[in-house]
């Protein structure tokens, strides 16, 4: 936790990691996102199997941030479509939650939508979001996201690789405008 933005420590009572990998796995991806009702932390991230060709998005849970629920597992996909989760992102829209996934499997890499009723799921089929002037400024799409939902418009930083950030806004989370300009570069040879 934080006060201030700068200093973190570790609460009391809080046992790191939420979740280990095991043997030939990674954790990768986090978020994290209030229950409708402001009562509950919801912790998503994705579990990578790379040897058995699976990934895996799961959750863990908290009422106070420090005490956690056992990670579970909310959906999984294979080999064919490994790299179609990547860097979920997940919103409360006042109605229902919404997940926001990369897509690997394409090129360019697209954005992807998820919906259901409870941050448990059932979880939606994913669907296509279009990227106005983000991809046809030589974009290969987005790499990493973070989308946040804020009095009615969705708000979101993508991540192309190379290091360059890129801000985008969408009034129904499909389709999504941004500038052709990155708002934020790294220096030459280094990330900032």
């Amino acid at each position: 936790v934080s006060n201030d933005g700068t200093t973190w420590v570790v609460p009391a009572g809080l046992t790191n990691p939420l979740d280990t990998a095991v043997t030939n796995t990674y954790n990768s991806d986090p978020d994290i996102v209030f229950s409708a009702d402001g009562t509950t932390l919801y912790g998503y991230f994705r579990l990578v199997n790379p040897t058995a060709g699976t990934e895996t998005i799961k959750v863990a849970s908290s009422t106070n941030g420090t005490t956690w629920t056992t990670p579970q597992e909310l959906f999984s996909v294979t080999a064919a479509t490994q790299n179609t989760t990547v860097s979920p992102s997940v919103v409360w829209t006042g109605t229902q939650y919404e997940m926001f996934t990369t897509d690997y499997h394409t090129t360019p890499f697209v954005l992807n939508r998820r919906t259901a009723s409870s941050p448990l799921g059932p979880w939606s089929a994913p669907v296509q979001a279009n990227l106005y002037n983000y991809i046809s400024s030589g974009n290969q799409g987005p790499n990493h996201i973070s989308v946040r939902y804020v009095d009615g418009l969705y708000y979101g930083l993508f991540a192309p690789t190379g290091g360059k950030l890129y801000a985008a806004v969408s009034s129904d989370g499909l389709n999504w405008s941004s500038g052709t300009t990155a708002i934020l570069s790294p220096a030459a040879g280094q990330w900032d």
